[in-house]
């Protein structure tokens, strides 16, 4: 039996990211591809999350703060957008749930 995680799915790759999908599928964007950042607050049931939602000319990733390898995968969101806030994740918190707030713009 093959367990995948898809918790386990950021990955840094030179001039931006790759997220696994799935367990054959994943999804490579590069940071100056990049032209909005959207944040989030779900509510799952018996936790909340905060999510950042990058979006591209013709897709979009959404990255939870539960997934693998996020909190070494911020320092590098924050410094491949200039002007992403620091902040962000106060600023998703401000937001009632299910409500998206732009976070950075091109």
């Amino acid at each position: 039996m093959i367990w995948f995680d898809l918790n386990n799915r950021l990955t840094l790759i030179k001039g931006g990211f790759k997220q696994q999908t799935s367990l054959f599928r994943s999804v490579t964007t590069k940071w100056q591809d990049i032209h909005e950042a959207f944040g989030i607050k779900r509510n799952i049931i018996t936790y909340d999350c905060n999510y950042i939602i990058l979006k591209t000319q013709n897709k979009s990733a959404t990255l939870g703060e539960t997934d693998a390898n996020f909190k070494n995968f911020e320092p590098h969101l924050i410094n491949a957008l200039p002007g992403f806030p620091a902040d962000w994740y106060e600023l998703i918190e401000a937001q009632p749930f299910d409500t998206p707030i732009l976070l950075w713009k091109a």
